[in-house]
């Protein structure tokens, strides 16, 4: 690793005129993108800059096997905005005994059975106490580097943390003006933390990079403690506390919010501080970092269609993306100013132009990248991902039944998203996925369907887990709640760490839960028995498949060429012989539904392209015959092969991971493994 060159010295100058903070809990793994690019930008319009990474300082203070706890529980249980409550509200005293029984029961079964509500309240306990700690040194190593304005970036588990330290920034200086920006600030949200909490100067609601600079100008050329006139609505002042705060009609809850127009000029982030202090860490052992990048904002899928269950984007659906010249510029000069070549893409959706314009020119280059993707790719571009040195991504698979996936106006069917599942194996593209679970409208029947199909697609790549659908501020379900029929409250964990009306905490909370519904536990494992046979099956099955699947010896079902037919190897459970030859129209079949096929021109299909001129007679037995076998499968009226074609590569393991891997704890141990280089070089 090596420092780039638009960094800062390592002495802060004196009077720094901003200070840039990513609090704990954000990954230790990769640089903050969004502090990166401010930092950037700042720094050429000639603002003197410092990033500051508490969250690494943090995680070394604590140690990485309690940081990593907060990583494995739900973000809408806020487990780590509590360890900083205290903090950020010393005056709030809620039951924290309630909190911690609650919080268990809505636990992993095989977590409350590992730590008992002792030493949930023990870790808890002690990770609080340094939290309460840890906020009042930062503050002072901030201030001692004598910045005119501090700023904390906040998405997901970093509000509080970012709160705790601004006030005791406030309270020491109170001069220093503060800003916070990010996920977790925008709309409402943003408007409820600046009404609620005036130790904070300034909100920026949205994307700031187009306007940060201005923003910044303005304060520092004020007078001091003076609230300049002139900043766009979506930057939230002091002034508005008195004065009310803006309107935007347009807008889908009335606050105003940024959009950057265009994102083709971003200019590229600056990391050199992240890299600074996991230099002088001690957990550079086992943090193996990635990079983070963009190349659009938005989803092009959501601006035809918003997915029900998506909260993503804020107000912010329309897509932009970025040319391929630009994209490879900023691919060359990270990597050759950090000395890495894994990249965490960091968009919502891959930009399907860049199939033709970006991946072609990235093959060769050495890099490993992770993508978010939708699931209706051709083979031919999952072919064009690999070549192109994409290694892991993310398809929004979700589900494999189409009436699910219609629930969720996901624009897929169950075949789009087998036939990728058998794709991505092929060609050894590791999935981020998940079978999701609990969508208003669902029928119970369609997941007894889907686990029926499990023993048949069992040699392609499984879930991470069946999981409960989450109701997120700005998607569907909680804009048009009633539509659904849902009656939708905060996450009930949330009033143990916000010290809010309810009305407050509404508008505060972007996690949200149905009122009056059992929380089951979103991640549906191993202990667990629900009230719904369908789901029940289901759920065993996908454990199943799961621990075979990453066993070391997953089950196969290969073809190979043989004469003029095929030869299949099955090593599925469910095989009716480990090894048979097809020829005539079942080999014509599988050849042919490689990619998923109409049923009804199957026949038709068959003789045009010159691959079987039998009757239809011979082609419905030789198809009865492989979907008995389960070779093939029928969904949504199409045929589509389960066979894997040729010697299958090995799929990456999780420290491969393009956006960085920390070395995690073994929890039966309590120690932390060191990364194989490191401890080769011991």
């Amino acid at each position: 690793m090596t420092r780039g060159p638009q960094s800062a010295a390592d002495a802060p100058p004196p009077g720094v005129d901003i200070v840039l903070i990513n609090m704990p809990y954000a990954g230790v793994e990769r640089p903050s993108i969004s502090i990166g690019l401010l930092h950037r930008i700042l720094t050429d319009a000639g603002f003197s800059v410092r990033s500051d990474y508490a969250n690494v300082r943090f995680a070394e203070r604590i140690g990485i096997q309690a940081y990593q706890f907060i990583d494995i529980m739900r973000s809408e249980d806020v487990v780590g905005e509590w360890t900083f409550r205290q903090a950020a509200f010393p005056d709030y005293q809620p039951d924290d005994d309630a909190y911690l029984a609650q919080l268990l029961e809505r636990m992993l079964p095989e977590s409350r059975e590992r730590l008992g509500l002792d030493g949930l309240r023990r870790t808890l306990h002690g990770m609080r106490d340094a939290a309460n700690r840890f906020v009042t040194d930062t503050a002072n190593r901030i201030l001692e580097m004598q910045p005119r304005i501090v700023g904390c970036s906040s998405t997901f588990q970093q509000h509080l943390a970012s709160l705790a330290l601004l006030r005791r920034i406030k309270e020491i200086s109170p001069g220093t003006v503060t800003m916070m920006g990010g996920a977790n600030c925008e709309t409402v949200m943003g408007r409820t933390t600046h009404r609620n909490f005036a130790w904070v100067d300034y909100v920026a609601s949205g994307e700031a990079d187009s306007i940060i600079a201005h923003v910044v100008g303005r304060i520092l050329r004020a007078k001091p403690g003076a609230v300049p006139y002139g900043l766009p609505d979506a930057i939230l002042t002091p002034r508005h506390r008195t004065a009310g705060y803006p309107v935007d009609p347009g807008s889908n809850d009335g606050v105003p919010r940024h959009s950057s127009p265009s994102i083709e000029h971003l200019a590229t982030p600056a990391f050199g501080d992240y890299f600074d202090t996991l230099r002088d860490s001690a957990l550079a052992a086992v943090i193996d970092p990635g990079l983070p990048v963009e190349t659009s904002r938005g989803c092009w899928w959501g601006q035809k269609k918003h997915c029900t269950f998506c909260g993503l984007n804020g107000g912010g659906m329309a897509y932009r993306s970025r040319s391929a010249e630009r994209v490879l510029g900023q691919f060359d000069e990270l990597s050759a100013s950090y000395g890495i070549r894994k990249f965490e893409v960091v968009d919502n959706i891959l930009d399907m132009r860049h199939f033709e314009t970006l991946l072609p020119q990235l093959q060769g280059r050495g890099f490993r990248l992770f993508y978010e993707t939708k699931s209706n790719l051709r083979r031919d571009h999952v072919a064009a991902l690999a070549a192109a040195g994409v290694t892991w991504i993310q398809p929004g698979i979700e589900s494999l039944h189409s009436r699910v996936l219609a629930l969720m106006d996901k624009g897929a069917q169950a075949w789009m998203n087998v036939q990728l599942l058998k794709w991505s194996r092929e060609f050894g593209l590791r999935l981020s996925w998940a079978m999701l679970f609990g969508f208003p409208g669902e029928d119970d029947a369609d997941y007894q369907v889907m686990a029926d199909m499990v023993p048949k697609i069992c040699h392609m790549q499984p879930p991470g887990g069946m999981i409960h659908i989450r109701f997120d501020r700005y998607s569907p379900y909680h804009g048009k709640a009633a539509d659904y029929g849902l009656e939708l409250v905060p996450a009930r964990l949330l009033q143990y760490v916000y010290p809010l009306s309810p009305a407050d905490l509404m508008d505060q909370s972007y996690f949200f839960e149905e009122r009056g519904v059992a929380d089951l536990g979103r991640n549906l494992s191993v202990g667990l028995t629900l009230e719904r046979p369908g789901a029940d099956a289901l759920r065993k099955a996908l454990v199943a498949w799961s621990r075979a699947f990453w066993s070391g010896m997953p089950a196969v079902l290969c073809e190979e060429p043989y004469g003029a037919g095929l030869r299949l190897l099955d090593t599925r459970p469910m095989a009716a012989e480990r090894q048979v030859r097809l020829d005539g129209a079942a080999a014509a079949i599988l050849r042919l539904c490689d990619g998923a096929r109409n049923t009804a021109t199957l026949p038709e299909k068959l003789r045009s392209d010159g691959r079987f001129a039998g009757s239809d007679e011979q082609i419905a037995d030789a198809l009865a015959f492989l979907l008995e076998r389960a070779y093939a499968i029928e969904l949504d009226g199409r045929i589509l092969s389960l066979t894997l074609k040729g010697d299958l590569p090995s799929l990456p393991d999780g420290s491969e991971f393009p956006g960085g891997f920390v070395w995690r704890p073994d929890y039966t141990t309590g120690k932390v493994a060191a990364r194989p280089e490191t401890a080769a070089e011991e």
